[in-house]
């Protein structure tokens, strides 16, 4: 898998055990990049928060999935909502600092993207 391949599936989190395995694969990738090599959109966080709100991913996999991206400098945010990205990301990775504790809580969190 590409490096690109690997940070997309991160990004849409196809599958719940992928978190257990990124760490992994990605050492294999020089940390440093020059640029950003994939995009986060609302859209992509909006999707996994529903599939939170469905039962078909935990609210533990979210936050650990928010941790992964908080701290990848190859993953850029929408620029027009770089923002409300961040913050969402944010509150989702530090939940016990944001209050972010229930799917109650991520579906208020969800009703600020649309």
């Amino acid at each position: 898998m590409t490096r690109v391949e690997l940070l997309n599936s991160l990004i849409r989190l196809d599958r719940a055990s992928f978190l257990e395995t990124f760490q992994q694969e990605i050492v294999s990738f020089a940390w440093d990049v020059d640029k950003p090599l994939v995009q986060l959109k609302i859209s992509d966080i909006t999707a996994l928060i529903d599939r939170v709100i469905q039962a078909k991913l935990s609210l533990e996999t979210i936050w650990l999935w928010a941790e992964y991206i908080e701290s990848r400098e190859d993953i850029e945010f929408d620029p027009i909502y770089e923002d409300k990205i961040k913050s969402c990301i944010f509150q989702l990775a530090n939940s016990e600092l944001s209050g972010i504790r229930t799917v109650d809580d991520l579906i208020s969190l969800r009703g600020e993207f649309v």
